[in-house]
C-alpha cells in the first residue's frame, strides 16, 4: 500500500491523499493495484469499474479524478511495473 500511495501522491496533480475524499482514495488504491500487479481483468474493466463506485459512493468531480488518475497509471503500466521488479 505504501508504493500505491506514493504512485497517488505522485501523479494526483494538486491533491494529498489526506485532502482527498476517503472512498477515491480507496477506489485509486484498489484500481491502481488491479492495473498495475494484476493481469486477470484487462485495464478497461478495472477503470470502468472504479469510475462506476466513485460515481454512486463519492462526490460529483470523483469519477473524472478516478479515471483521470487510473488512466495515467495504465499509461505508464510497464514502467511501474519495472519500477518494482528492479
Amino acid at each position: 500500500m505504501a508504493r500505491i500511495d506514493e504512485l497517488i501522491a505522485t501523479y494526483a496533480v494538486d491533491w494529498d491523499l489526506d485532502r482527498m475524499p476517503v472512498a477515491d482514495r480507496n477506489i485509486v488504491r484498489l484500481g491502481a493495484y488491479e492495473l498495475i500487479w494484476e493481469d486477470g481483468t484487462p485495464d478497461a474493466v478495472v477503470i470502468d469499474e472504479a469510475v462506476q463506485l466513485a460515481k454512486e459512493f463519492s462526490t460529483d468531480e470523483s469519477p473524472a479524478f478516478v479515471n483521470g488518475l487510473l488512466a495515467r497509471f495504465k499509461d505508464l503500466k510497464p514502467r511501474l511495473r519495472r519500477d518494482v521488479d528492479a
